[in-house]
């Protein structure tokens, strides 16, 4: 049996991985494919790079009427569209933010 070990990147490493990355002119997920990297890694990195650490933010919402089924909504990048009503728990959110 093999045994598997992951490789750790020093941050100066990272940071070239991302310039790399950035010249290289291909998504993200063909860097990594062509430079073995995990896609996972290369976009926390590149996130990092750009400040773009994702976080979760307190908002306020003003009162919404109550013939509206839903409080907010929420959309992702063109990907999905998230409709919330004011009684969704933080935890369910959050679950459904990282799904989408």
């Amino acid at each position: 049996m093999s045994q598997h070990t992951r490789r750790r990147y020093t941050a100066e490493e990272r940071n070239r991985w991302v310039e790399r990355y950035v010249q290289s002119g291909l998504t993200q997920r063909e860097f990594a494919a062509n430079h073995n990297l995990g896609l996972s890694n290369l976009q926390r990195w590149a996130a990092r790079a750009a400040g773009r650490v994702a976080a979760f933010a307190e908002v306020t919402l003003p009162p919404v009427p109550a013939t509206m089924g839903w409080t907010a909504e929420i959309v992702r990048s063109g990907r999905a569209t998230l409709r919330c009503t004011n009684a969704i728990t933080p935890g369910l959110l959050e679950h459904l933010l990282r799904a989408c």
